[in-house]
């Protein structure tokens, strides 16, 4: 089972993967070595995810060292690498989860044929537009580009362009399913468990 997780610019994906693995510490992280990281940054080893109990690998960083967490601190977009990323560990983890913004046409494609090849639930956060900006703009305000100021189009822009992803995925007839921002870490672990995943074995 692969569980995506899907929504803008500072909608919440994140929050229900830190709880997760700070309620199931991980039994090993998983690295990149030097030279094989998906940007070519040979400078040093980056965290790609974790390998957690029962099965189920969690991609991104999830730690105190990140303002972002997920994928992101990869430092390449979301693109062809790193759904071949994803096709070479849904071979080896029986559960896999991953949060994903997936605002392009090109994007959702290549999210289809994976989809295809493995069976997957995205979940579309549903987070208000005006939330997303709130945060975006907190979020601004205490990071090193402070003084550069916000596109204002970028948000509601790509908060569109995400639900209007969730509307294909939901018109091509994949599991695509609304998650709720306050009850999200809960629904998570609900779908997990009921695919089968016991943290405990």
């Amino acid at each position: 089972m692969l569980i995506c997780l899907r929504g803008t610019n500072s909608s919440g994906k994140s929050y229900p993967l830190y709880r997760l693995v700070q309620d199931y510490p991980p039994l090993k992280e998983v690295y990149f070595p030097p030279g094989r990281i998906p940007n070519g940054n040979k400078q040093k080893d980056k965290l790609v995810g974790y390998n957690m109990p029962g099965g189920l690998f969690v991609c991104g960083e999830y730690s105190t060292r990140t303002r972002c967490g997920g994928p992101d601190n990869w430092g390449v977009p979301i693109d062809v690498m790193h759904i071949n990323f994803l096709r070479d560990v849904v071979k080896r983890y029986p559960f896999v989860v991953y949060e994903s913004f997936q605002g392009s046409v090109a994007k959702w494609q290549q999210w289809m044929e994976l989809a295809d090849e493995h069976p997957t639930v995205f979940f579309q956060l549903d987070t208000p537009l005006e939330v997303c900006l709130e945060a975006v703009e907190a979020r601004h305000a205490l990071g090193p580009r402070k003084n550069i100021p916000l596109n204002p189009k970028t948000v509601p822009n790509n908060w569109n362009g995400a639900w209007r992803i969730h509307e294909r995925y939901v018109e091509a007839g994949y599991d695509a399913r609304l998650m709720p921002r306050e009850q999200s870490y809960e629904t998570l672990i609900q779908t997990l468990k009921d695919g089968g995943w016991d943290p405990w074995t």
